[in-house]
């Protein structure tokens, strides 16, 4: 057997030394004929040395090769078997290794070869295998497994190497969490950092910024510390560039003797799609499946359900007549154009790359509509796998560049363990300004138990991005179709109504009803006749409150009573409870001038609700929006102490929004009632804009002012003016139409007065 005990030391240019790896042993097969003491076992019909290759011909799928005489490292200074190989349908790697009590264990490495004809490097981390300990005596033996057909193969190994990593910095990656870079914006920045070597280092890292490009928050410099081996550290800022340059940001971490770079192009933009109406459409169109000659009484239909969009249309001049003649806006289908098995790939392996000659094609398809402002955008595909993903970017990409303030509509599906790695892994590639999904409820047997759980899901990955979201609800069941197998019932109207606002109370800006036309929709169904009322009333309210809701941004949502993992109602928000017998949603939001709204929606659909709700302080203006008239409704509520309460009755499964005045809340604790000290806190965020929060506290039961004064001492505002118990205070301040630049705000009681300063930013 041939060791080889040497560094392999790599520089940079300017002689700096980056990183160093200590190899125990190594066999390299250099030599024709020398296999350098391994031996063919099970599974191997010969085994040869040429032209530097250990070179196994495979009798059956797990082919192994019996490993060397002692070798006596000491495993804490050695941490990764090194193996480069050929193997072309190979999906597992087993190293086994002797320890100095005997004991033969090891350690098994999967890797899907099946197709890839190249050579690669393997290598296996052991320092994080518990059995990995003491001396080790020797490598046992290898065994490479694979599928039946493995049998029969050949298998080439270049080397095989014990090696000492020691400290290895690695950034695993940096990326921005948003789809389009917008400039003028504030973008978040993320870094995942890593140890990928088998020793425990100190690291360090500096994010360098281009000129023109403004750090908002985090640090340039980060001191990670000790990092053991496998240990990550997740870095986050946020950065800001007001022009439309392409701009490239680095980092870079060190560790004593390496150092990882990576470079990231960032692409700022001001062309972008802005969504300026709340989609409200079916899925399928309404002529569907049919041929020509379409019939306007298929359209007709269609638009007496409130239906003013249809969400794919083919290029086609007749059916593309029809749809101007009735005034539709649409999504152009291009599904078509490129290919399903491109844009899905259905059976969830690699499709081909989408080519140039697919690319132009499309484009001839864009410039044909791109001037017809009924155009909304472009229906690529529905539900893709994860391999579909960088074709799915390749298009929307190009479709950026012919028309770059046009939405690229996907959809998706939940599909449990691994969702929100796999939405990631689809925003981050293929830059959708759009997320669009579907979960259906109504079952024979069921409920659907991950509902609530999606849409809390969808909702989190929506904000993250800063995009909206679509929900794609359940119109019809399967009852007398042809899709049995599914097992859906038909919802009735007040399940229907609940699907819908549930959905709006999570703060979706789309809603699609499923299914319109033939054997698998509306128009197919024995129950159209009850179905096709149902969904003109409830789409007349969504009519009534879209344009509202799409000016809205969902801060949080809660539930009375949760379930399925979803999130109780806590006691310090604006709403502080509900009476018992309600089992509602409660969603949040704010307007574009942090203005509070609040949703009830009643999960109920077997009857409707009346309740009690108790806010959490005084408020001074409260009304709901009433989708019967179109119009805000004020509401009455009676004070009780420091709380306001009034009634509020919800259909089965319905909901109503609600704006509120200011709310002054009294935060008081259980475990803190008294003494209470006179304190005005410094407001939060300072600098601001619009809106900033004024903490304080009363000492004893006194008259309460809080001014605002401008910079020469104008009184421009009051904000508090009654008579108040001792305890601690929060109240918002929105200086929406106020000019920017330093403000003071002043507490007056019988026995107290502070004034303390502010600064208003636009």
């Amino acid at each position: 057997m041939v060791r080889r005990y040497f560094f392999i030391i790599i520089f940079l240019l300017a002689g700096t030394i980056l990183f160093a790896e200590e190899v125990a042993v190594s066999w390299e097969f250099n030599t024709d004929g020398d296999s350098e003491g391994w031996t063919k076992s099970f599974g191997v019909s010969e085994m040869t040395v040429e032209e530097g290759m250990l070179v196994i011909n495979t009798a059956n799928p797990f082919p192994t090769i019996i490993g060397s005489e002692e070798i006596n490292i000491t495993s804490e200074d050695y941490g990764y078997i090194y193996v480069r190989m050929q193997a072309i349908e190979a999906t597992e790697i087993r190293i086994y290794w002797q320890k100095s009590d005997s004991s033969v264990v090891f350690i098994p490495f999967s890797h899907d070869l099946i197709g890839d004809s190249l050579f690669h490097e393997y290598r296996i981390p052991i320092f994080s295998d518990p059995e990995w300990s003491g001396e080790i005596i020797s490598l046992a033996k290898i065994q490479i497994g694979g599928p039946l057909t493995f049998a029969g193969k050949t298998v080439k190994i270049d080397y095989i190497r014990i090696v000492g990593v020691g400290v290895k910095p690695e950034i695993v990656k940096l990326v921005p969490i948003r789809t389009i870079l917008k400039s003028g914006h504030v973008i978040p920045l993320t870094a995942i950092i890593e140890n990928t070597g088998d020793k425990t280092g100190e690291m360090s890292s500096n994010l360098i910024l281009p000129d023109g490009i403004e750090l908002i928050s985090g640090f340039l410099q980060n001191d990670h510390g000790l990092l053991l081996p496998g240990d990550t550290n997740t870095l986050h800022w946020e950065i800001r560039n007001n022009s439309v340059e392409l701009d490239t940001i680095n980092l870079v971490l060190y560790s004593e003797k390496d150092t990882a770079t990576i470079e990231e192009q960032l692409n700022f933009t001001d062309q972008y799609w802005r969504q300026d109406e709340f989609l409200l459409s079916a899925w399928s169109p309404p002529y569907a499946w049919y041929g020509q000659p379409y019939e306007d009484t298929v359209f007709t239909y269609y638009k007496n359900a409130n239906f003013d969009n249809m969400f794919w249309v083919r290029d086609e001049n007749a059916l593309m007549q029809k749809v101007q003649q009735h005034d539709l806006k649409y999504f152009l289908l291009i599904t078509n154009i490129i290919g399903g098995d491109y844009l899905r790939a259905p059976d969830e392996k690699t499709p081909p790359d989408v080519t140039e000659e697919m690319l132009q094609k499309l484009d001839v398809v864009v410039d044909k509509y791109i001037d017809d402002p009924n155009l909304l955008g472009y229906h690529i595909c529905d539900e893709p796998y994860e391999p579909a993903f960088p074709n799915i970017g390749k298009v929307v990409g190009r479709l950026r560049e012919k028309d770059p303030t046009r939405l690229s509509f996907v959809n998706i599906w939940p599909s449990g363990n691994g969702y929100e790695e796999y939405i990631d892994a689809l925003l981050q590639t293929a830059k959708l300004e759009l997320l669009s999904y579907d979960r259906y409820h109504f079952f024979n047997d069921r409920d659907g138990g991950s509902y609530f759980g999606n849409l809390e899901t969808i909702r989190r990955l929506a904000l993250k991005y800063d995009i909206p979201f679509c929900n794609i609800i359940q119109a019809i069941g399967t009852n007398g179709t042809v899709e049995e197998d599914l097992d859906w019932r038909t919802p009735n109207e007040a399940e229907h109504r609940f699907l819908v606002y549930s959905s709006l109370a999570y703060g979706v800006h789309a809603l699609i009803w499923f299914h319109w036309h033939l054997d698998w929709g509306l128009t197919g169904n024995p129950d159209r006749d009850i179905i096709y009322p149902s969904i003109q009333n409830i789409n007349a309210e969504i009519d009534s409150l879209k344009q509202i809701m799409l000016h809205l941004t969902t801060t949080e949502v809660y539930q009375t009573k949760p379930a399925h993992a979803t999130k109780p109602l806590p006691s310090d928000g604006i709403v502080k409870s509900v009476s018992d017998e309600a089992d509602l949603v409660v969603g949040y939001f704010k307007d574009s001038d942090t203005n509070d709204y609040f949703m009830l929606m009643n999960k109920k659909y077997s009857g409707q609700i009346t309740a009690i709700i108790t806010l959490n302080g005084l408020v001074d203006d409260l009304k709901y929006f009433d989708v019967d008239s179109s119009k805000w409704v004020y509401v009455n509520y009676s004070n009780n102490g420091d709380y306001s309460e009034f009634e509020v009755t919800l259909r089965p499964g319905g909901g109503k929004l609600f704006a509120i005045g200011n709310l002054t809340v009294g935060i008081q604790s259980e475990k803190d009632l008294m003494p209470y000290k006179y304190n005005l806190m410094q407001n939060y965020p300072n600098p601001f804009n619009p809106a900033s929060q004024i903490n304080y506290e009363i000492a004893n039961e006194s008259y309460v002012k809080l001014i605002i004064y401008d910079a020469l001492g104008r009184e421009v505002k009051t904000l508090v003016n009654s008579q108040q118990k001792p305890g601690r205070y929060s109240i918002k301040f929105n200086a929406s139409g106020f000019s920017s630049g330093i403000y003071f705000y002043r507490l007056i009681s019988d026995e107290f007065s502070q004034t303390k300063k502010m600064l208003l930013i636009r």
